[in-house]
């Protein structure tokens, strides 16, 4: 069902041509919404283009974005070491100061 709902939205007929129900979908607006620490994460070797990582940090303030080298969109597969370093990293400094919190 994954698979089929995937290519239904995103990507019908190839994973490089967004061409399903997604097609000019904007979720810029939406980005600019939220007042939340955020890791923008991708790979050297991603889908994602630094265009697109950089508009999207644009669009929510305060984030952060890691561009990993030597993986693709599975960082967390192709450089497990590095990216649990960079995520806890972030984590670390985004939790608040007050430990009620």
């Amino acid at each position: 069902m994954g698979w089929d709902v995937l290519r239904e939205l995103w990507v019908s007929r190839s994973d490089f041509h967004i061409d399903g129900n997604l097609k000019g979908f904007d979720l810029t607006p939406g980005l600019r919404k939220l007042k939340i620490p955020t890791l923008i994460i991708y790979g050297d070797h991603d889908l994602l283009t630094d265009a697109t990582a950089r508009e999207t940090a644009s669009a929510l303030a305060g984030s952060r974005v890691i561009r990993m080298p030597n993986c693709g969109h599975s960082q967390f597969a192709d450089q497990p070491v590095a990216f649990l370093e960079a995520v806890s990293t972030f984590l670390t400094a985004a939790r608040p100061t007050d430990e009620r919190l």
